[in-house]
């Protein structure tokens, strides 16, 4: 890792595609859930957001070849994954989405890794696209966001800051959508008849509502208000409410979740990102800590006569 950042310091001009190249390296390293590839790609857009700069860019730069050369190192759902497609093969960037979409949401959440594996390379054999992946990825994670234990809350919404970068850096890349799902269906499925379920909201709401029922530890209507919203108000809802949570009770996971739900809407249906904002504010609100009772006395302080 030294000599990687060390590297990286010669670079006179460094450009987008320096960053590119190193996440390309790591894109097959699933360590600590994939981290490295997630972490590259933010480094890259923030070098680019900052426009560019030479000397903050060098060290930019060197932090994501240090991590890249960083231990541990992974990749043994890319190695099976590669037995059943090969090292090459790529997934098309457009097409409808699946028929039997509901299927591939149970086989990624329900079925063992290997059958799992068999499962949704046989998809991608078949000539899935990535919009169509993407579907059934962010559906699956969304369940499994729906199935967290309070303290696996914020490790769960991982899953989303994963999909995101998949999307938008390595879509074409067949073996990276089969570690998305490997990582999917790792997290635990409950049955749904104990799932928490999204309280139909009895008017259209605004986003302040959305912060209100996700503060209070509504999770119910917090998942009905996030999943009715217009897409702006329900991420500014979900984003002003993940600003207030505690971070010491996810280590900030839920912000990185609105950050990847807000890059992720783009490119889902209706149903799918209803559901990616129904899971985060679920697991929002089921994730707030020591402001709860001070919170609560003093809007009753407000309400009282």
């Amino acid at each position: 890792p030294t000599l990687a950042y060390g590297e990286m310091q010669g670079i006179e001009t460094p450009a987008e595609a320096d960053f590119r190249r190193i996440g390309q390296t790591i894109a097959h390293d699933m360590a600590n859930m994939g981290h490295k590839a997630v972490m590259s790609h933010g480094l890259r857009k923030l070098f680019v957001e900052l426009d560019r700069p030479k000397a903050t860019g060098r060290r930019l730069l060197g932090i994501t070849a240090w991590l890249a050369a960083s231990e541990p190192e992974d990749r043994f759902w890319s190695q099976r994954a590669s037995k059943r497609v090969g090292e090459t093969m790529t997934v098309p960037d457009s097409g409808g989405r699946f028929e039997d979409e509901g299927a591939a949401v149970r086989e990624i959440c329900d079925f063992g890794l290997v059958d799992m594996l068999n499962a949704f390379t046989a998809r991608i054999q078949s000539g899935a696209s990535q919009s169509a992946l993407l579907q059934a990825l962010v559906l699956a994670a969304a369940e499994k966001q729906l199935d967290a234990r309070r303290d696996l809350e914020g490790k769960t919404s991982w899953i989303f800051s994963h999909l995101a970068t998949v999307a938008e850096d390595h879509g074409s890349d067949a073996l990276v959508w089969c570690q998305a799902a490997a990582l999917v269906n790792l997290f635990p499925t409950d049955e749904p008849e104990g799932r928490v379920r999204a309280k139909t909201p009895s008017s259209s709401g605004m986003d302040s509502d959305l912060v209100e029922a996700i503060l209070d530890a509504e999770p119910e209507r917090a998942m009905g208000l996030a999943g009715a919203l217009p897409r702006d108000s329900a991420l500014r809802g979900l984003a002003e409410a993940a600003s207030q949570n505690d971070p010491a009770f996810n280590h900030s996971h839920h912000l990185l979740a609105v950050a990847a739900a807000s890059k992720l809407a783009p490119h889902l249906g209706e149903d799918a990102r209803a559901a990616l904002f129904s899971a985060v504010a679920k697991s929002l609100a089921n994730s707030q800590g020591s402001s709860d009772l001070g919170r609560k006395a003093e809007k009753a302080l407000r309400q009282a006569p």
